[in-house]
């Protein structure tokens, strides 16, 4: 599978994820933590560190919400019409 988009089906599902510091969810900017390691144990600590934090969590998933909005497909078909529009 790939990793891009595992991480857009958690943007599409507008829920908070944590990720490694790979490159494939780069244009993800909020609503994502990112572990500086990608030993497995490491990663889980990542994870178990938001959910036992509600204030993080809270601020995790507004930030899912606002990702969503930013790179839902409705907002990115519109970005590729202005853009063929724009080279027309």
């Amino acid at each position: 599978g790939s990793t891009s988009a595992a991480v857009k089906t958690f943007v599409s599902a507008r829920t908070p994820l944590v990720a490694t510091q790979s490159t494939h969810a780069s244009d993800v900017l909020s609503g994502i933590v990112r572990v500086g390691s990608f030993d497995p144990e490491v990663f889980a600590d990542g994870v178990l560190e938001q959910l036992a934090d509600p204030s993080a969590l809270a601020s995790l998933r507004a930030g899912a919400e606002r990702e969503y909005a930013r790179l839902n497909m409705a907002m990115t078909a519109r970005h590729y019409m202005r853009l063929f529009e724009a080279l027309l």
